[in-house]
């Protein structure tokens, strides 16, 4: 991630998840899409340690910009 100057690597439905917890490097879900089903696919974002502040911010950035996100039903205001 330092030789490349990244910020975070990408994994599609939690798939790298693992690789993530055993590297101790956070990790942080949301929803991408949905599938025919409904059932929610995934964009995982992957940060070096103690970068979860900087993976909330790219998080929160990519949900406002692709408005995917439905609220499950039971949690409407």
């Amino acid at each position: 991630m330092d030789e490349h100057k990244l910020d975070a690597v990408l994994s599609v439905n939690n798939f790298h998840a693992g690789y993530a917890a055993v590297a101790k490097y956070p990790a942080l879900t949301v929803p991408m899409g949905y599938k025919e089903s409904g059932e929610p696919v995934s964009l995982t974002f992957i940060g070096k340690q103690f970068s979860e502040a900087n993976l909330l911010r790219i998080g929160k950035a990519f949900e406002k910009e692709s408005k995917v996100r439905v609220m499950p039903k039971g949690y409407e205001d």
